[in-house]
């Protein structure tokens, strides 16, 4: 799927609907045909704010463009897209499954209870034993049943379904990424870190910085990170400016040196020094070469 060169990446809500989303639901669940279909089947590149997405593949094939990424979806495909993630789809005519929308602030209320929910902020697809798929169809498809009838206390069933589901994808990501050594405290410090740079990666804050939000020193949190995510906190912060210097090049018609201001750096040149540095390529030749490699067939 080639990308399409609008002059912002386009952000939504519910993808070809001009208004907002509308009413007091915190989720919102339709199958994915009904959204697909209306639009020959292809969903170009978009991404939400403040809003999770999660889809379900029960028949058909997809070839999805997630971020930088190229992926081919098959049946019993699981799929987390966090907010800010850029998406298109282009599903084969006979693609049956379901998309859910959590709002974030749904999920940061139930975190209190649950903990931190990792998998909501890492893009990818969850995997899981073939016998664990009856179970996941079967919740999908009780949101579905919920969310399209009006019953009585249907925003609590919604939750508690929701709620049913979160803890089932903990279940398997945590069999993908955790150990049971993992601390409470630690986890907490660490999403907390990941919120911080999430809504802060464009003031180029340095790791002391972060540490002293967190009430924690900056070698504790490089430990944290390096133990958790095998990564520095400052390669963990440099990845989240690249993640969306990348987005914005591939998706987006902005310049590199308006994509640089973007994101917070005063000196293009500077800017190009430090894409090059970590791609391997200036945000040019990048550019260029993912539109390339990604040309329709």
């Amino acid at each position: 799927m080639a990308p399409t060169h609008a002059a912002e990446i386009l952000t939504t809500t519910l993808y070809g609907e001009s208004d907002a989303w509308q009413g007091i639901d915190e989720v919102h669940c339709e199958p994915l045909v009904e959204r697909s279909a209306k639009h020959d089947w292809q969903i170009e590149p978009h991404r939400h704010v403040n809003l999770v997405q999660i889809f379900y593949l029960s028949q058909g094939e997809c070839e999805a463009s997630i971020d930088e990424q190229k992926t081919v979806l098959t049946p019993g495909a699981l799929v987390i897209l966090p907010e800010h993630s850029v998406h298109g789809f282009r599903w084969r005519k006979d693609s049956y499954g379901y998309v859910l929308m959590i709002t974030r602030s749904l999920l940061t209320r139930m975190e209190q209870n649950l903990g931190p929910q990792h998998w909501s902020r890492n893009q990818g697809s969850v995997s899981y034993s073939p016998n664990q798929q009856p179970l996941i169809a079967q919740v999908f498809a009780q949101l579905l049943d919920e969310y399209r009838h009006q019953r009585p206390q249907r925003a609590i069933m919604l939750e508690a379904i929701t709620l049913n589901l979160m803890v089932l994808i903990d279940r398997l990501h945590s069999e993908q990424h955790r150990t049971a050594s993992n601390s409470a405290s630690k986890l907490k410090h660490l999403e907390r870190f990941i919120e911080l740079v999430e809504h802060n990666f464009q003031q180029h804050h340095q790791v002391n910085w972060y540490a002293e939000k967190l009430g924690i020193t900056p070698a504790h949190l490089n430990s944290l990170c390096k133990q958790e995510q095998q990564l520095s906190a400052l390669k963990l912060i440099h990845q989240r400016i690249m993640q969306e210097a990348q987005r914005q090049l591939i998706y987006s018609g902005k310049s590199a040196s308006t994509v640089a201001s973007l994101l917070g750096f005063e000196d293009p040149a500077y800017f190009n020094r430090f894409f090059t540095r970590l791609a391997g390529k200036s945000p040019g030749n990048y550019r260029k070469q993912w539109a390339h490699k990604n040309q329709p067939e």
